[in-house]
C-alpha cells in the first residue's frame, strides 16, 4: 500500500502537494476561504485521489459562479430616479444652490438672467404655474420662483416641494397641462419643461441654453437622482 501511494504522488500534478491556500490560488486565482472547499481539498491530498481533486475544482467553480451571479444581479437592480429624495430642505433654501450650480454649467461669458425670488402661494400659483389654489393646497408643501427682473426676458424657474413623490408626479402633469408658456405675449421661451426628483419638481421656462444648464444643475444638486425632463412647450421656428 505504501509503495502504491508513493507512485501515485509522483504522477500527480505539482499543485496536489501544495498547501491548501496555494492550491486554491492555482485553481481559481483567488483565495477561497469557505470551510467546505478546504475540507474537500484536504481530504483529496490525504487520499491522493483524482476524484477528490475534481470535486474541489467543481466546488470552487460553483462558488465563483455564485459570486459572479450575485454581482450581476446587484448591478442589474433597477435605479428608480424619482421614488426617494436625495434633496433636502425647503425650496427657498435650495433655489440659490440650484441657480449657482446651473450658472457653472453655462459657457464662459453667459449668465442666467438677473431676477427676483419669491414664494409661490395659493395667491399666485395660478399665475406662475397654472395651478388652482385647491391643487396647490392638496399637493404642495412649499414652492419658490426665480423670475427674470425684466419682463421682456422669458425666463422662469420654479422649485416645488410636494407632499410625496406620487404628488410630485401629479403636480408635474398638472403644470404641463395648465402652464401658459406664451403668457408674456410679446416674447416666448425656447422651451418649457418639468423635471422630478423624489417629492421635488423643477419647472423651467427659458432659453435652450439656460434650460440645459438648469437641468445639469438640478441633477447635480440631487446627486443624479432625477427623472428625464418632460418638455411640454417648444417654440415653433
Amino acid at each position: 500500500m505504501g509503495r502504491n501511494t508513493n507512485r501515485t504522488l509522483k504522477t500527480m500534478p505539482a499543485f496536489a502537494t501544495q498547501p491548501v491556500t496555494g492550491l486554491l490560488d492555482t485553481l481559481s486565482g483567488t483565495q477561497v476561504k469557505q470551510p467546505a472547499a478546504k475540507q474537500v481539498i484536504q481530504a483529496g491530498v490525504k487520499r491522493n485521489t483524482k476524484t477528490a481533486i475534481r470535486q474541489a475544482i467543481a466546488l470552487i467553480m460553483t462558488l465563483a459562479l455564485a459570486s459572479t451571479l450575485s454581482l450581476l444581479t446587484a448591478c442589474a437592480a433597477p435605479n428608480n430616479t424619482t421614488a426617494s429624495d436625495t434633496l433636502n430642505g425647503t425650496t427657498a433654501e435650495l433655489m440659490p444652490k440650484l441657480l449657482e450650480k446651473a450658472q457653472s454649467h453655462l459657457a464662459a461669458g453667459q449668465e442666467l438672467p438677473k431676477g427676483f425670488t419669491e414664494a409661490v402661494t395659493t395667491d399666485n400659483c395660478e399665475l406662475y404655474l397654472g395651478l388652482t389654489a385647491e391643487q396647490f393646497t392638496q399637493y404642495i408643501d412649499n414652492a419658490t420662483i426665480s423670475n427674470a427682473a425684466i419682463s421682456t426676458i422669458p425666463h422662469q424657474v420654479v422649485l416645488l416641494k410636494c407632499l410625496s413623490a406620487a404628488d410630485a408626479e401629479q403636480v408635474a402633469r398638472l403644470i404641463s397641462a395648465g402652464y401658459n408658456s406664451e403668457r408674456l405675449i410679446c416674447v416666448f421661451p425656447d422651451q418649457s419643461f418639468v423635471q422630478q426628483s423624489g417629492s421635488y419638481v423643477m419647472m423651467v421656462s427659458s432659453s435652450t441654453e439656460n434650460s440645459e444648464a438648469l437641468q445639469a444643475g438640478f441633477s447635480e444638486l440631487a446627486g443624479g437622482n432625477v427623472g428625464e425632463p418632460q418638455v411640454f412647450f417648444t417654440l415653433a421656428e
